[in-house]
């Protein structure tokens, strides 16, 4: 049952379905759909929306944000990152007034051009 696009298809759930920590031993089974909740996590990712807006066909914020953390922690990762990126503009003055632009494409300096309607 695929009503948005970001929910798994059953070829995709077989293939993540195994990946899917169990519960710890001696605790009460699951009655949560697991493929609801991967669902949920994806569709959070995919639209960037905020957890209260989880639309209702998944499991409540609580029950998908509790499963998020239970299975961040079971993945074993190193909480520090190993690479980060930072990306920034390059913005070059001269003192003489002209507005100069940079253009990465050629490496080169020329002055702007200025665009009038």
């Amino acid at each position: 049952m695929k009503d948005y696009p970001s929910d798994l298809t059953d070829k995709q759930w077989k293939l993540i379905a195994p990946l899917i920590p169990p519960p710890k031993h001696g605790g009460r089974p699951r009655k949560t759909n697991e493929r609801l909740i991967v669902d949920a996590l994806l569709y959070i990712s995919g639209t960037g929306c905020q957890w209260r807006y989880l639309p209702e066909k998944y499991p409540p914020r609580s029950t998908v944000y509790h499963y998020f953390k239970v299975w961040r922690e079971a993945s074993n990762r190193d909480p520090s990152p190993s690479a980060s990126i930072i990306d920034s503009q390059t913005v070059k003055t001269t003192g003489r007034g002209k507005e100069i632009g940079y253009d990465g494409g050629e490496k080169n300096k020329r002055p702007k051009k200025i665009h009038c309607s």
